[in-house]
């Protein structure tokens, strides 16, 4: 197309299509390019890299959760069965699930 329009100068003052201009559009996405992909990929890795540490500290913290709940059982942990109610509120925890009632075939 910019030969065309560069070639016939009529084209380019009815189109107002500028040849230089497309031309410098052409370099600048050349050059620039290669940025918008690397900056692509440390987007995914670093992404990645703050999942990982999140799930770690998660299943850490679900680790200590369990464990809380055992010592919680014991009668003498009376300050941890009511932190353990508290955490249970505010992880949305429920308790297990019931198994639905099947129904007859």
């Amino acid at each position: 197309m910019i030969s065309v329009v560069d070639d016939l100068e009529v084209l380019q003052r009815m189109s107002g299509f500028d040849p230089e201009e497309a031309q410098a559009a052409l370099q600048f996405e050349a050059a620039f390019r290669s940025v918008v992909d690397q900056m692509a990929v440390l987007q995914t890795n670093l992404t990645y890299t703050i999942e990982a540490q999140i799930a770690v500290v998660a299943g850490k913290a679900l680790r200590a959760y369990a464990i809380i709940k055992g010592l919680a059982r014991d009668g003498r942990n009376r300050d941890l069965a009511i932190r353990i109610r508290r955490l249970k509120t505010a992880l949305g925890r429920k308790g297990p699930r019931k198994k639905k009632p099947r129904t007859p075939a």
